[in-house]
């Protein structure tokens, strides 16, 4: 829902994300996710009761100040200013759900910041947590001392559950983000096993003809016919290895070029051609099986400054998606990729000529666990890790073109530093 960054999911990790979504409708209280830009990313099944918000409708859309409305939101607007600065913030608020009926909510904002606990990192919105309490408040005169410590138990379950809430949520990111780098770690072992696997046959007849023509020659029966045979043989083996060895280090090399071990908001200066060309390349020997041909746009002296490990993370979703969900049978396919310098903006198109979104998915691409893949593989969170990376981390935008019958067009634009 939040936060930066899982590609491929065991029957395990689908466990953890129907607990995390069971766990929010389970406790007693209205939750939800609000970002910075005061829109709703995630409510539970008592928010959305609350506010008549069915669950086929894309609370993405909606925003604080339309859903509270003028009033209510008015009263809320200090402290939601105080949660974006960085606080954890706790007050009541009076709801009038209609003329005849008033509803005092306790309301619990928790910060969520770019890193844990450091309010310099940024806010990029809050988890809000509302236990209803008009019947305690109302009948407070009576009840005051057992109602105090009644309220204070709750907000301490209310704040261990949220506590487990932005774990769990933490766990599922983490296991996105490590998901990309098994992908890129299985593309660079599918790409290394030929050319190693060449050599060490290779080696291996060299080292049978070695012992053949020494033991002729222990005989004193080696031919200058034989001789010339081995030491021809011998001269397109070593050409052979030394050619293959070569890919591998090439491979290798693109591989560490990448800068995988350095910290996510260490940013550093790359060619995007060369970047896109050695990303895509080991990523590719993942899904080599699907038919598919790469193709940039890019001009070899485009060099900017951004974050490499974030940018990974961004191509590898895609690239994933597309051959998880575009790509069906035995068809040949095409991802094309073209990138631009453009008002201070590292600008990505990319294409796919795949199946293309249903119209369930153009509406819901970016919403947490939303997936169409059915058979319980993904979490549903890929896309929406995506969305958040680029909006929030890079501070840049992601358009998907949502015309297409076919195929799959998203346009990408990161600031450089």
């Amino acid at each position: 829902m939040t936060d930066t960054h899982i590609d491929h999911l065991n029957t395990l990790a689908s466990s953890r994300v129907g607990t995390f979504k069971w766990l929010v409708d389970a406790i007693p209280a209205l939750a939800c996710y609000v970002d910075r830009s005061l829109r709703y990313q995630f409510m539970n099944t008592r928010y959305r009761n609350m506010f008549n918000i069915q669950e086929s409708d894309n609370v993405s859309l909606l925003s604080m100040p339309d859903l509270l409305g003028a009033e209510s939101f008015a009263k809320a607007l200090p402290h939601v200013e105080r949660v974006l600065s960085g606080e954890r913030v706790t007050y009541e608020i009076l709801l009038k759900r209609n003329p005849e009926e008033d509803t005092v909510v306790q309301v619990h904002y928790i910060p969520d910041f770019l890193e844990d606990n450091q309010v310099d990192s940024g806010i990029i919105g809050f988890f809000m947590m509302g236990l209803d309490v008009t019947e305690l408040r109302f009948t407070q005169a009576n009840y005051h001392s057992d109602l105090i410590k009644e309220v204070e138990s709750k907000t301490e379950h209310l704040s261990e559950a949220l506590e487990y809430l932005k774990k769990a949520q933490d766990l599922l990111i983490e296991q996105e983000k490590m998901a990309s780098l098994g992908a890129l770690v299985s593309g660079i072992s599918h790409e290394l096993n030929t050319p190693l696997g060449i050599c060490l046959t290779a080696a291996s007849h060299l080292q049978g003809e070695n012992k053949k023509i020494k033991m002729q020659l222990k005989k004193q029966s080696l031919s200058p016919e034989n001789l010339n045979g081995f030491l021809e043989q011998n001269t397109l083996i070593t050409g052979m290895l030394i050619e293959n060895v070569k890919r591998s280090i090439n491979l290798i090399n693109s591989f560490k070029e990448l800068n995988l071990d350095q910290d996510e908001d260490v940013p550093a200066d790359l060619y995007v051609s060369k970047f896109l060309q050695d990303v895509v390349g080991l990523f590719a020997g993942t899904y080599k099986h699907k038919h598919v041909t790469y193709i940039q746009h890019v001009s070899d002296d485009l060099q900017v400054k951004t974050y490499p490990s974030l940018l990974i993370h961004i191509l590898s979703s895609l690239i994933h998606n597309s051959n998880m969900h575009g790509f069906i049978g035995n068809t040949e396919y095409t991802i094309t990729i073209t990138a631009n310098y453009q008002d201070k903006c590292l600008k990505l198109l990319y294409q796919d000529n795949g199946v293309g979104l249903s119209e369930s998915a153009k509406k819901h691409i970016f919403d947490p666990f939303f997936t169409t893949n059915m058979s319980g593989d993904g979490t549903g969170l890929g896309m929406t890790v995506l969305y958040n990376l680029i909006t929030q981390r890079l501070a840049g935008s992601i358009y998907v073109d949502r015309t297409l019958d076919t195929g799959f067009s998203v346009e990408i634009n990161i600031p450089v530093l």
